[in-house]
């Protein structure tokens, strides 16, 4: 794969190196973090036609992959071939998986490895195991998401991504849920996680329902019940909570002014996104940041 060291890549893994690599059967971009005791990976893939392809890991040590997007074929801790849908999860220790990839499709995943001496370090290396799929819980999502906004420079981000890996570790640990949930079919999850990341690319330029939907490739009514479902809470809800929560990184790690970050996360005026602030957390941006004090 060739390095990429443009701004035309957006950037979902803060600090990462970036590569791509395409040709007449798929194109591939990988973000990556390299840490002696973790690596943590952003991955694009898109496929122009039907192949069989082997998906190989450099670093042998415990994974945990979560499919945000499209389907991710791997193995079970029994070898068996398995696949991920959007908004699973899964940890394997199998280096290399070779799977058949449908035409014009498409999957972004999240991959973090954990090294035996981290899990040494935090004492839990007997108790990390290769596990089946099983739902991304709501915590874990906020994680991830925390990741792809780590607003930080040089070792403060090394030190974010540290804690947000370690964190995600002991939400799986602790995650206690039913395996996979059920209701819509694994194609409308899919879509469902698809329009939840078309809502995360675009804070300020958001598009309407039908949009989305067209967009994601389902139905308005499914869109809806999807969101519900998933997330516990409807489109807009969403998006404001996206909002929110990036509001929260700028108010914590910046000085910028409030209607810059009012602007930055999507609202046309600072006393628009005063209100909304105030009636999602319950306090106005600027007590929520003394408070942090």
């Amino acid at each position: 794969m060739q390095p990429v060291t443009g701004k035309s890549i957006q950037r979902w893994l803060p600090g990462s190196t970036v590569h791509t690599a395409t040709d007449k059967n798929a194109s591939l971009e990988a973000q990556s973090f390299h840490h002696p005791f973790f690596n943590i990976g952003y991955r694009i893939v898109r496929f122009f036609r039907t192949f069989r392809l082997t998906v190989r890991e450099r670093n042998e040590s415990i994974r945990l992959e979560a499919v945000l997007s499209g389907e991710l074929p791997g193995k079970s801790p029994e070898g068996q071939e398995i696949t991920l849908k959007a908004g699973q999860y899964h940890l394997s220790v199998h280096p290399e998986v070779t799977a058949l990839f449908k035409k014009d499709t498409a999957c972004h995943y999240f991959v973090t490895h954990y090294s035996k001496d981290l899990l040494n370090q935090i004492g839990v290396s007997d108790m990390v195991k290769p596990c089946r799929a099983k739902s991304l819980s709501e915590d874990m999502q906020k994680v991830i998401h925390s990741i792809s906004r780590n607003p930080y420079q040089e070792k403060i981000l090394t030190f974010h991504h540290d804690n947000c890996i370690r964190e995600l570790l002991l939400l799986h640990l602790t995650n206690h849920t039913d395996p996979l949930k059920g209701n819509l079919s694994d194609d409308d999850i899919a879509a469902i996680y698809a329009a939840d990341a078309i809502l995360q690319q675009d804070l300020k330029n958001h598009d309407d329902i039908p949009t989305l939907a067209e967009k994601a490739g389902i139905n308005e009514f499914k869109l809806k019940k999807g969101f519900r479902q998933e997330f516990n809470m409807g489109v807009f809800e969403r998006l404001t909570y996206h909002r929110m929560e990036y509001a929260k990184v700028l108010l914590k790690t910046t000085n910028r002014t409030m209607d810059d970050v009012a602007s930055l996360v999507g609202y046309g005026s600072r006393n628009a996104f005063i209100t909304a602030f105030k009636n999602k957390i319950g306090v106005t941006p600027k007590k929520w940041k003394v408070k942090l004090r």
